[in-house]
């Protein structure tokens, strides 16, 4: 049963204060086995603290990813536990939709080149190394620029400068080089990532190679 309980708490959970002080942790945790509880206790005792991630359950019947804080502390001879409980519903968001950007990074069938804001190669694909036939190791650090054909003249690529300057987004057609000399045609697109300030922090390009749709 519950002794204590933080003006936090009844925000996170949405009982009342004289609410919680009737219930156990069982009550909000619809994950925590009953019959655990004198193992669960023994471990807290013994290693003095622990970090449990679990779900938790409000008055309204929803339930949110919980971390737990969990401190054993003996006063006057009796034992207690002092948990501390953050939601954490944004961090496991931000979790799944950076493993889908990186399934999709891995998975898609489009080169993808992500620079920063000196245009240098911080990161490509597997589907750039294919197109491209130079490896990530290769590339890294270095400007895009190494793959230009000579068939775009400096005009072109002041335009596309301007565009994400201006516009944060560059989409057209190119010539490019492979590593073993070949040229190809790609269609291209070229995003700013911006900060909170808007301030352009990387430059992200996807590419098709569509040469044998020109040719």
């Amino acid at each position: 049963i519950f002794m204590y309980v933080s003006d936090g708490a009844v925000r996170q959970l949405g009982y009342t204060k004289e609410e919680l002080k009737k219930m156990g942790i069982a009550d909000i945790d619809p994950n925590f086995p009953v019959s655990r509880i004198p193992s669960h206790w023994a471990e807290l005792k013994q290693k003095g603290s622990v970090i449990i991630s679990t779900m938790h359950k409000r008055k309204n019947e929803t339930v949110f990813p919980a971390e737990i804080n969990a401190n054993y502390v003996e006063y006057r001879g009796t034992g207690y536990i002092l948990a501390f409980v953050k939601d954490i519903t944004e961090r496991k968001n931000t979790e799944e939709k950076l493993k889908l950007l990186a399934s999709v990074f891995t998975s898609t069938h489009e080169g993808i080149v992500i620079t920063d804001m000196r245009n240098n190669i911080i990161d490509v694909n597997e589907s750039f190394s294919q197109i491209t036939g130079y490896s990530r190791a290769e590339v890294l650090g270095k400007n895009p620029n190494i793959l230009q054909s000579g068939r775009n003249d400096k005009e072109f690529y002041e335009k596309l400068w301007n565009a994400l300057q201006m516009d944060g987004f560059w989409e057209g057609e190119l010539w490019n080089r492979k590593k073993n000399g070949e040229e190809y045609a790609e269609k291209t697109t070229v995003s700013a990532v911006y900060d909170s300030e808007h301030v352009a922090h990387n430059y992200v390009a996807i590419f098709t190679d569509i040469t044998l749709q020109k040719q």
